[in-house]
């Protein structure tokens, strides 16, 4: 399973973290899939996909020390607008994930939290 139950719904960082090394020993895994037919070949896309996906899942969940709206975390488990009104941001630096945050500009919706 790419993203346990265990460490997807209630987020805690060990479980995230655990989550990570096991998409670690996958991602080698992954590229050297091979595929007879297109229907094989759309398997293989959807698996790399997959474990991407699951690392950006992962990944950004860490960086965010709060929880909000599904985004549960045991170890922090209050919504805390004064330090994370933010968006994650992920890039890709040199092959690698880049996390960080940037503030919301609030100024352009109508509507904003209390």
């Amino acid at each position: 399973m790419i993203s346990p139950v265990d460490y997807s719904v209630v987020k805690t960082e060990v479980g995230m973290l655990k989550a990570l090394a096991e998409l670690e020993t996958l991602k080698p895994k992954v590229q050297q899939l091979k595929a007879k037919d297109p229907h094989e070949l759309c398997r293989c896309v959807d698996a790399e996909a997959m474990v991407l996906s699951a690392e950006l899942f992962y990944r950004s969940a860490l960086v965010r020390k709060e929880s909000r709206g599904f985004h549960f975390r045991e170890d922090f488990p209050k919504t805390d607008n004064a330090n994370w009104l933010k968006w994650t941001v992920v890039r890709n630096v040199k092959g690698q994930m880049e996390v960080s945050t940037e503030d919301i500009p609030m100024e352009q919706y109508p509507y904003k939290p209390e």
